[in-house]
């Protein structure tokens, strides 16, 4: 689906959402600290991105948040695909999704559209198989049925290297906070270093395994 077959009801809505979350980032000056949240109004230019290329298909596409914090990344993901998942290691700032919650859904109450039954926010570590069971359990999703993964910078090497024994060949991998140098991962290709043109998004692809 491109964007022109998406509604202006939802554009105003996500727009809505993406002001409301950048009043309210955490570590987004300096470098200090490890808890730092994506930038909400470069995510929709990266999604325009993806949706014109056809990376993201809301009817198909789906999503999973490595490290979602309270939740933001996935409360707007949600709008643009078919599940929108989140994994979140920190109990303290897991618990945050709830209050962010209730404040997202007053703020879409007055004329927007309202948050999906395609959300779901876990509080567990992404690495560990038992939270991708507890995944599978709620939502019917298994790690292999994940389209895009998304991470910040912070673990971007040790979250590719269980991708790529875990996830299906042919999933993306999305990584925020690059500037001028981007790695590679083993059993990735680059397909995109710079997704929505603000130089802070790159988007990988797994490749399918060769049989040594």
């Amino acid at each position: 689906m491109q964007k022109s077959r998406l509604s202006e009801d939802l554009w105003e809505t996500v727009s809505v959402l993406a002001r409301y979350f950048d009043g309210m980032k955490c570590g987004h000056v300096g470098s200090d600290g490890y808890r730092k949240t994506s930038d909400m109004r470069v995510l929709l230019d990266v999604v325009r991105d993806l949706l014109n290329c056809g990376v993201i298909d809301p009817d198909k596409t789906v999503f999973l948040d490595l490290g979602s914090g309270d939740g933001r990344v996935c409360m707007l993901m949600s709008y643009f695909c078919k599940w929108s998942i989140g994994i979140e290691l920190e109990d303290f700032i897991y618990e945050e999704y709830f209050q962010r919650r209730r404040e997202v859904d007053l703020l879409l109450s007055q004329g927007l559209l309202p948050l999906g039954n395609n959300l779901c926010i876990l509080n567990g570590d992404a690495l560990n198989d038992d939270t991708h069971r507890q995944v599978e359990n709620i939502t019917g999703i298994s790690l292999r049925d994940v389209d895009i993964f998304y991470t910040y910078i912070t673990l971007h090497d040790v979250y590719a290297d269980m991708l790529q024994k875990k996830a299906n060949p042919g999933s993306f991998y999305m990584v925020y906070g690059f500037s001028a140098i981007l790695p590679r991962y083993d059993g990735f290709t680059l397909l995109n270093p710079d997704v929505g043109g603000h130089r802070l998004v790159a988007l990988y692809r797994l490749n399918s395994k060769v049989k040594l």
